[in-house]
């Protein structure tokens, strides 16, 4: 059972109640609150793979927004939710949602920090390109892991308000001594089951094979 309280003095109000080795099913898993009083939670959707992805639900009207906020092709959604901090050390708005897919990465809803990632990842073509952000608000700094199937985590400083290449520094990287450019690939398939279902598989191959 899901219970609700709108403030604190109210009642507490039943807003789900479904049985708890059902998987998601017609069920909800809540995830956390915004600003507005509207949940996040994390629901099964009616597409034919019936993955979970991420959706608003207002519990005054009990529902769940018709579309998701965050989904993942293939994926359920598995993460986590990133807060905008106000000076006062108070969260704030959702400035991003955290995932894991066939590999980590971040939707970002802030537009700022949407221009922050497109710029990063327009210098680092060739990596999954990583930052977090406190407070999330006017932050001018961000430090960027990027990795690949062949590079381990090499960590560079982005400065947003310094323009073209020069805004992304060198840090370090966490094991200089694996170089990639000798680093077998990795390439994900989709295996089909017996039940139509897909197998997401990492096939490592041999370099130059």
């Amino acid at each position: 059972a899901i219970l609700w309280r709108e403030e604190d003095g109210k009642d507490w109000e039943s807003l789900a109640d479904f049985a708890l080795f059902a998987g998601l099913g017609e069920g909800m898993d809540p995830v956390g609150v915004l600003l507005d009083g509207q949940l996040l939670v994390r629901a099964q959707q009616k597409n034919p793979e019936r993955t979970a992805a991420l959706y608003t639900y207002n519990p005054k009207e009990r529902k769940l927004a018709s579309e998701p906020l965050v989904a993942l092709k293939g994926y359920d959604f598995e993460g986590s939710l990133i807060w905008k901090t106000g000076a006062d050390g108070r969260r704030g708005r959702l400035a991003g949602v955290s995932y894991e897919s066939d590999a980590p990465g971040v939707q970002w809803l802030d537009a700022t920090l949407q221009a922050v990632q497109r710029r990063v990842d327009a210098l680092l073509p060739n990596t999954n390109n990583l930052f977090s952000c406190n407070p999330c608000t006017g932050q001018r700094y961000f430090l960027i892991s990027a990795t690949s199937d062949r590079q381990p985590a090499v960590y560079f400083l982005f400065d947003r308000e310094t323009e073209g290449a020069a805004a992304l520094k060198l840090v370090g990287a966490s094991r200089p001594q694996i170089k990639s450019e000798v680093m077998a690939t990795r390439e994900l398939v989709q295996i089909p089951a017996r039940d139509g279902k897909q197998i997401p598989t990492w096939v490592t191959k041999p370099l130059g094979k």
